[in-house]
């Protein structure tokens, strides 16, 4: 999941290992989950669809090439699930 904070060892080796830390917002995580619903069918959890929001909302800047983003994790209640696929059907 994403809840909880990352401890000074986690936080060195992902400076090491990884190019770049994405930050995307709660309502961008919603879209991505009700995105990966309408388009894909697909029934994700949150940190399943962090990937997808950062991709969705432009987090990433201009992303050029083919991407790939891993998506997993469907451990969503279903009524918080369909609250949100619902909510976002609204505003559009």
């Amino acid at each position: 999941g994403l809840a909880g904070a990352i401890d000074e060892e986690g936080l060195a080796i992902g400076r090491v290992a990884l190019d770049d830390i994405a930050v995307v917002s709660e309502a961008a995580i919603a879209s991505a989950i009700a995105w990966l619903n309408s388009k894909e069918g697909l029934t994700v959890e949150g940190s399943g669809a962090v990937g997808v929001a950062a991709l969705l909302g432009g987090a990433l800047g201009s992303v050029t090439g083919p991407v790939a983003v891993v998506i997993s994790g469907g451990n969503i209640d279903p009524a918080r699930h369909a609250e949100i696929v619902a909510d976002e059907g609204s505003k559009r």
